[in-house]
């Protein structure tokens, strides 16, 4: 395996261990040393001193590679163990924990766990199956009609109407239908949220202040004040009698 395959995991640090582990073992299967470190691959007794000999390099191969993978914090669990399936056992025995106290914790966080309207549904979705499979690799099983109920309580108000509507049904949906439905329930509130928003925008945006037409209205009043002007003096229109240019004979007397 090359360091760059290493180097693309994260190493363990006592927190991480669910991904770890997965991705570990993803490592070891690509280097062929998988069926060592699970068990399924065991020095048989009728081997060779060269087939012994060839068990024994990959397995040390093996110990290293999860040793490199290993933050120094947590070396001291393993860094005395006579092979890579020692190594993989104890790192699970005291990270991967199956006694009533882990379910238990698993099981409280599972009823805690609730959608904030500040979140992803998406992310909500996420961390309940993480749960949930954590909960399978200690063999608690839950039944599926149960999850769909503990996934709907936790969506919380802005999700109201749409657990009513699945709760109105005859037979609740599986687990699988339920995740779907809740991501296009998400999209179609966050694309109504948006629709919203943006016509409040515009409820907002001054009209037009129509000063040009105001003035246009003034100048064409104006013009047609001045069409109906007429002088009762020379009985022309444009103008009134005091504007007369035309002289009253009786002033010309």
């Amino acid at each position: 395996m090359s360091g760059q395959g290493l180097c693309a995991i994260d190493k363990l640090d006592g927190e991480n261990y669910a991904v770890w582990s997965v991705q570990m073992m993803s490592v070891l299967v690509h280097s062929g040393m998988w069926s060592l470190v699970c068990g399924r691959r065991v020095k048989q007794e009728g081997d060779t001193a060269e087939q012994g000999a060839q068990f024994a390099e990959l397995d040390e191969k093996a110990l290293a590679t999860i040793l490199l993978c290993v933050k120094a914090s947590e070396i001291n669990l393993i860094k005395n163990c006579a092979s890579s399936k020692e190594a993989w056992d104890k790192l699970a025995a005291v990270y991967k924990p199956r006694g009533p106290a882990r379910k238990i914790t698993l099981f409280r966080k599972l009823l805690r766990l609730s959608f904030s309207e500040s979140a992803c549904v998406q992310n909500y979705i996420n961390d309940f199956v993480d749960i949930v499979e954590k909960l399978k690799e200690i063999d608690m099983d839950i039944s599926e009609d149960i999850l769909t109920i503990l996934m709907l309580s936790g969506l919380g108000k802005k999700f109201e109407n749409f657990v009513v509507a699945i709760e109105t049904r005859e037979q609740l949906p599986t687990l699988s239908d339920l995740k779907v439905k809740i991501i296009e329930e998400g999209e179609g509130q966050r694309v109504s949220s948006d629709e919203t928003e943006l016509c409040v925008q515009q409820a907002f945006v001054s009209p037009p202040s129509g000063k040009g037409d105001k003035k246009n209205r003034s100048a064409q009043k104006n013009s047609n004040a001045k069409k109906n002007k007429k002088c009762f003096r020379c009985g022309r229109e444009g103008h009134f009698i005091a504007q007369c240019k035309v002289k009253d004979k009786n002033d010309e007397i």
